[in-house]
């Protein structure tokens, strides 16, 4: 029998970490329409809802230097009307039926999402299709969201957090500034690159509706063949996706100071494992314990005992789909403490590296992980989510089940040798702040 371990009062039993048979996606029917668009479809009739996701291959991981932003551009402009219908017409006919739709860009791709009560399931496959593939795009419109996200990035520049994370590729990557938009590269996209970005990029080839909910697949079919059917690819080839490059070499340190602020942000972080890799998973457990809320060590130490942070996390992110991706750890804290608190935060680092875990916090992670899967899925929106992102990726849909099972089979000594693996000691830092160079405070 498994031995149960009391750990600070919780009863943690290793045989209740017990993964689901079944994956979210079991059930699921896939169509390949003759432009090249992917459908699938999983019929669930609990709820009288319908849930439709589109993704395009729209993303900035496809662009040229000089223009990032240009996706998340084209996306907004796209959502100020469709069909020959203003912003208000368009958007008002859906929340008379209480539905809704939304366009979201990613490095990769667009998302798109229409929702709403399953009696008005047409009008909603109509409504995504007129705003994929029937946008109005109208050039005072481009001019306005143009000018609202240069807003947005002016603003971001008084944000110490905010400054530091949108500068911290710049440090880790080679070509890293490539797709960090800010003022200038948002100021320089006209609206003519507006149009012929959408033109190129927005395309049945590559793209993927996801449905769930409730509907019948030949039923789905039918909508999409009479509302995408005619939808087609143009002459020109889609750009490919370019992956971005780890510096080589010692880590490096970008400070940017904002005088008159008392307060820093700083993000530092190395390469990690890539996505589907052997280490992957036992990375991602290791980074949860290490940053992953107020629980976790650093939450616990920095956060919690020490005081040296007003927030604090760690996480692993992937810049596209198949390349390495980047362990990331964050913090907010006053300036006379961010060489204080960035030292610590190392620390946590390489005593992850040099000792290891306690099964014990390995075990209640993997509870939580268990946990996450069964109440992470209870809507159809993040089904359909899922499975939208999952088939753009190239991902097999049951890797939510197989992910899970490879989670619960780690134990203490995969965390700790991934961590003495990729834990160094070169670190990429990026700071912003009432600091100089050196993460020291201003005088």
């Amino acid at each position: 029998m498994p031995q149960v371990t009391d750990w600070e009062g919780l009863d943690l039993d290793p045989a209740g970490l017990v993964a689901p048979e079944r994956s979210v996606s079991e059930g699921t029917v896939r169509y390949e329409l003759d432009n090249g668009l992917t459908l699938l479809v999983k019929e669930d009739h609990s709820f009288p809802i319908i849930e439709i996701m589109a993704t395009v291959p729209m993303g900035d991981c496809r662009t040229d230097d000089g223009n990032s932003g240009i996706s998340a551009l084209v996306a907004e402009t796209m959502q100020w009307g469709a069909n020959g219908m203003s912003q208000s017409e368009f958007s008002s006919r859906l929340m008379r039926t209480g539905g809704g739709i939304w366009l979201s860009p990613t490095t990769e791709f667009t998302l798109g999402n229409c929702f709403g009560p399953s009696e008005h399931t047409a009008l909603y496959f109509e409504s995504l299709a007129d705003m994929l593939i029937r946008p109005n795009l109208l050039e005072p419109d481009f001019e306005q969201v143009r000018d609202l996200m240069m807003d947005k990035y002016r603003l971001m520049r008084e944000s110490p957090m905010s400054l530091a994370s949108s500068r911290f590729g710049s440090v880790l990557f080679e070509e890293g500034s490539r797709w960090q938009a800010d003022t200038a590269t948002i100021a320089g996209i006209d609206y003519q690159e507006m149009t012929a970005w959408y033109g190129l990029c927005v395309r049945p080839g590559g793209s993927v509706i996801a449905v769930v909910g409730d509907i019948t697949p030949g039923e789905a079919l039918g909508f999409v063949e009479e509302y995408f059917g005619e939808w087609s690819d143009p002459d020109e080839p889609l750009p490919p996706a370019r992956q971005l490059v780890f510096r080589s070499g010692p880590g490096e340190t970008l400070v940017e100071t904002l005088e008159g602020r008392i307060e820093a942000g700083v993000v530092f972080g190395c390469e990690a494992p890539a996505y589907g890799s052997p280490d992957y998973q036992a990375f991602r457990m290791m980074t949860s314990i290490l940053g992953g809320g107020i629980s976790s060590r650093m939450g616990m130490n920095l956060r919690e005992r020490q005081g040296l942070t007003y927030s604090v996390g760690a996480y692993v992110q992937s810049a596209i789909n198949a390349s390495p991706t980047a362990f990331i750890a964050v913090f907010m804290t006053g300036a006379p403490f961010a060489s204080r608190a960035l030292e610590a935060a190392q620390q946590e680092c390489a005593l992850m590296a040099a000792e290891g875990v306690q099964p014990e916090e390995l075990i209640l992670r993997q509870y939580m992980n268990v946990g996450q899967h069964s109440m992470g899925f209870d809507t159809y929106k993040e089904v359909v989510r899922y499975l939208a992102t999952r088939e753009s990726l190239g991902l097999p849909l049951d890797s939510d089940l197989s992910n899970l099972r490879e989670i619960l089979s780690l134990d203490a000594d995969d965390i700790k040798d991934v961590a003495a693996r990729y834990f160094t000691g070169e670190w990429f830092v990026s700071a912003a702040g009432g600091i100089d160079e050196n993460l020291q405070p201003l005088e």
